[in-house]
């Protein structure tokens, strides 16, 4: 399920729902952006997948965002009292689970891309060892 926030003050309680960002100055996505994507799970449906499910549709619903030019960002929630003040400011049932605040908008630059690990420090083959010369 995909709830579409753009009321100003469900954002606000969006914004405090979720962990302030580490620095003050930098900008509040949840605030700041067009609108917000809630990714809403609904756990009824698959008791032992279901934040799997939910986090698979939001990369990819980010990742299809970004090829339209779009910006996203996952503000993450993880505590119950985080999940509970997003479900009281959007009306989310309790058969929901909210895996995602997306915020989505037209991002003010375009960084480059940031530099990848080589493919042989991430990769292990058959099995799982530690610092493979």
């Amino acid at each position: 399920m995909f709830i579409v926030v753009t009321d100003p003050v469900v954002r606000e309680k969006l914004a405090q729902a979720s962990p302030p960002p580490p620095d003050p100055a930098r900008p509040k996505p949840l605030l700041e952006a067009p609108l917000v994507v809630i990714l809403a799970v609904n756990k009824d449906e698959d008791p032992m997948f279901h934040k799997y499910d939910g986090a698979l549709v939001a990369a990819y619903f980010m990742l299809a965002a970004h090829a339209l030019g779009l910006g996203t960002v996952w503000a993450g929630i993880g505590t119950e009292q985080e999940i509970s003040a997003v479900r009281r400011a959007v009306s989310l049932p309790d058969s929901y689970l909210s895996v995602a605040l997306i915020p989505v908008g037209y991002p003010d630059e375009k960084p480059e891309p940031r530099p990848r690990k080589p493919i042989e420090e991430i990769t292990r083959y058959n099995i799982f060892q530690v610092n493979v010369a």
